[in-house]
């Protein structure tokens, strides 16, 4: 299917990358904070996921089905949740009292 092979050239490397990058975030938010606060090259990268996911999203979005195959995007989702899911926890945890004490988030978002 040409509408197939035209989301796969358009989204191969942004979801290699979201893949990868995504693989390398701790799931534990006292990691996550540790090294934001200790990787000078961490911001850089975490913007770098923030932007895929959005490419991604925006694409998922616009993407109409044709034919025989009504929705084109959906075989993505089953490699873009597992790894989605495991950040939203791991945004959710950064809000615990705990750590927002020995963290602030303030700091690390400048």
């Amino acid at each position: 299917n040409a509408q197939l092979s035209f989301l796969n050239d358009i989204l191969g490397q942004p979801m290699k990358n979201w893949l990868e990058g995504s693989a390398q975030l701790s799931n534990d938010a006292y990691n996550f904070l540790r090294q934001a606060y200790s990787d000078p090259s961490f911001p850089p990268k975490f913007e770098k996921l923030q932007f895929l996911l959005h490419l991604i999203f925006s694409v998922a979005k616009r993407c109409k089905g044709i034919g025989n195959n009504p929705r084109p995007f959906s075989h993505y989702w089953k490699q873009i949740f597992p790894s989605l899911f495991s950040m939203l926890v791991l945004v959710h945890h950064l809000w615990y009292p705990e750590l927002l004490t020995k963290y602030p988030l303030k700091a690390a978002i400048q």
